[in-house]
């Protein structure tokens, strides 16, 4: 496999699929512990964190970047995920990043979306509120479209307590997103062939409707 990493994006081979990280940004989460280690133990969190020079008692910030997968199988573009759309400074730079690497937003034949999360889906629309990829169909799983539609109480869905104050903000921001590309999306309710060599794969547990890709080419 052959790799190569330029100003906004990470370039690799998977066979003939020609396959690039693209860059939307990063965001700065606060007081990352809680958020990314709830249920370690100090004891066996605080040495590991040292070994990757983090000092746990001064770690008061995590910069994460957020980026987008672009899959080119010379008969599909696809792309997975939208990043955040610009809900800090630091990111929705991802039009921009396609762009600057010679891709068209409307070239994009299909946008596979892992899960509903903010950092996900924040890109799917542009800034006059219409799909960013006009000419795509999106792709989602149908359990992961059911629960941000929802209208239940959020505060009583499923997930860990540090996450409950966040849902409905969440699902604010998905129905934001999502509805306006209802017309255009397509959704699974099993591990199905995206286009060839490419494959949604079910993946539950970090959102109720999670999937992930699976890109194969020459073995």
């Amino acid at each position: 496999m052959s790799t190569e990493t330029g100003q906004h994006a990470h370039r690799f081979m998977i066979g003939t699929a020609a396959c690039a990280v693209v860059s939307d940004g990063t965001n700065t989460y606060r007081n990352p512990m809680p958020l990314l280690f709830e249920n370690a133990l100090k004891a066996d969190l605080d040495p590991v964190l040292r070994a990757h020079d983090i000092d746990p008692d001064a770690w008061n910030e995590w910069i994460s970047p957020y980026s987008a997968l672009l899959i080119d199988t010379g008969q599909r573009r696809i792309l997975v995920d939208t990043g955040a759309g610009g809900r800090a400074p630091t990111n929705g730079k991802l039009l921009g990043n396609l762009r600057a690497e010679g891709v068209d937003p409307a070239a994009i034949e299909t946008v596979l979306l892992t899960h509903g999360h903010p950092d996900h889906i924040g890109g799917t629309l542009d800034a006059d509120q219409r799909p960013a990829f006009p000419n795509a169909r999106y792709v989602l799983w149908r359990d992961e479209w059911q629960f941000w539609t929802s209208t239940s109480d959020p505060t009583k869905v499923p997930v860990r307590d540090v996450l409950k104050d966040h849902v409905a903000r969440w699902r604010s921001v998905a129905q934001y997103q999502l509805i306006p590309v209802e017309l255009q999306l397509e959704l699974l309710d099993r591990d199905t062939e995206i286009a060839p060599g490419v494959k949604a794969l079910a993946a539950a547990g970090h959102t109720p409707g999670h999937l992930v890709v699976e890109v194969t080419s020459r073995g």
